[in-house]
């Protein structure tokens, strides 16, 4: 019998042997150049070259297709390289555009010469006398109480909402109908039933269920699933393609991005700020718009935060529930030179019961509701608004309801009483909503008409 030390030998020789022929199947490495395999970096001299060329070249004479093309190049460019924008510009981008749009024929052509435009940050003249904003405040299925407000303006003023507005803007539950009313123009009846069933489908939960999830995952309710319904219809294109469609106003969702050394409002916008303007607030225009509803609307401790890129975002009702100040700043960023005709800021009702306890007798799920109630509140924005702009131009709805309805109420007694509660505002604010009306179907003047005029022929003709 052989010893333990007699099979040394044979194991080494056996290593050796598997070792050549494992180096023999290793393929042979080459000695390539650095320079082929260094990933290719593209400079700000090639961007701003390519940039020239696609502006230059719409001002030549093209083919529908070869425009088209051409169109779908100069979007796709700017998309990747935001900063190209001004280089754009100075080399006469909107120029060309305009006269792009003024003399095709071809529905396609339009529709891209027109995202073009908004990537490049032109804006359109207001199309009453003056800009006609409109804001939509949050609170998840309150928000149809916003859309019984939405349904008596437009049934008052015999026009859809999205062509009384030039501009819209929402948050959370109003980032919601922003969406289904300003851009898929949906019919508000329906915008009703559609609203209904999704809030009876997502918030249809048992405790015990959402109480594990809310442990597990940070959210009371099925996320994953919340998604999946706003992708379904919300839709996936992108917010700067809405732009697309002539008749589709200015939007913007507002959310709030918390992964900063101090959160802030973070706006989805589906236009461009002209060259040289900044606004105060961070946004983007790329993102679908499911992924904007679902940021603004990721309510804290209902759905969990909701990630794009780098950025991590929460509910926009956490620092700005009442929008109007920001849609304020913002369209006077895009129409500078323009007069507010109406500023009409729709709430989801609110209910200010009088209480007061003493110190010793509040809970902590009191304290904390009541830090939310303040941090959420509506009111703040409304005070200021009304003492900054005159009555007859702003306009604010907000029904006051007999008892307080949570976000995710689903009872269907409790939702008929809102919506009764709701009802009874309308009715004893006839006057005031007809003069909202008013404001709203003002038209332009032949003045209005002659500056448009004006200001069209110095776009497309630098020299005049």
């Amino acid at each position: 019998m052989k010893t333990v030390n007699a099979y040394i030998p044979l194991y080494f020789s056996q290593v050796r042997l598997n070792f050549s022929k494992n180096e023999q199947q290793k393929p042979i490495e080459k000695n390539i150049p650095k320079w082929k395999t260094r990933k290719a970096t593209i400079t700000k001299p090639s961007i701003d070259a390519r940039t020239r060329y696609l502006t230059k070249i719409l001002g030549k004479q093209l083919t529908e297709g070869g425009c088209l093309k051409k169109l779908q190049d100069l979007c796709s460019h700017l998309k990747n390289h935001p900063q190209a924008k001004g280089v754009a510009v100075k080399s006469g981008g909107i120029r060309h555009i305009l006269k792009i749009l003024e003399q095709t024929s071809s529905a396609n052509v339009e529709c891209e010469a027109r995202e073009a435009l908004a990537l490049l940050g032109y804006t359109q003249p207001v199309k009453a006398h003056g800009i006609r904003l409109l804001t939509i405040d949050g609170g998840g299925v309150r928000g149809l109480v916003a859309l019984e407000v939405l349904k008596k303006l437009e049934e008052e003023a015999g026009q859809p909402i999205h062509e009384l507005f030039d501009y819209i803007c929402g948050v959370s539950t109003g980032a919601i109908l922003t969406v289904l009313v300003g851009v898929h123009k949906m019919p508000l009846n329906e915008c009703e039933k559609l609203y209904k069933n999704l809030s009876t489908q997502i918030f249809t939960q048992t405790t015990i269920k959402g109480a594990t999830s809310l442990f597990m995952r940070n959210s009371y309710y099925d996320s994953d699933s919340w998604t999946q319904i706003l992708k379904e219809n919300m839709g996936e294109t992108n917010i700067i393609e809405t732009s697309r469609k002539s008749d589709t106003p200015k939007i913007c969702l507002v959310a709030t991005r918390a992964n900063t050394n101090r959160i802030q409002p973070y706006l989805f916008r589906n236009y461009n700020l002209p060259y040289r303007v900044t606004s105060h607030y961070q946004g983007t225009s790329l993102p679908c718009l499911w992924e904007a509803v679902r940021a603004s609307a990721a309510a804290p401790g209902y759905f969990s935060e909701f990630a794009i890129g780098d950025m991590i975002l929460l509910d926009g009702g956490l620092l700005v529930n009442n929008p109007t100040a920001i849609a304020l700043h913002e369209t006077k960023q895009l129409w500078p030179d323009a007069e507010l005709q109406c500023v009409l800021s729709v709430g989801t009702g609110r209910h200010e019961p009088i209480a007061t306890t003493s110190e010793a007798s509040i809970g902590w799920a009191t304290r904390i509701r009541t830090i939310l109630n303040s941090a959420t509140d509506t009111e703040g924005v409304h005070t200021t608004m009304h003492d900054l702009l005159p009555g007859s131009m702003y306009f604010r709805f907000n029904p006051y309801l007999s008892d307080e309805i949570a976000l995710d109420e689903i009872d269907e007694d409790r939702l008929a009483m809102m919506m009764e509660d709701t009802s009874l505002y309308l009715r004893k604010n006839e006057p005031k909503i007809q003069e909202a009306v008013q404001a709203l179907t003002r038209g332009k003047s032949p003045l209005d008409h002659a500056k448009d005029w004006y200001q069209y022929q110095r776009q497309v003709w630098p020299s005049f």
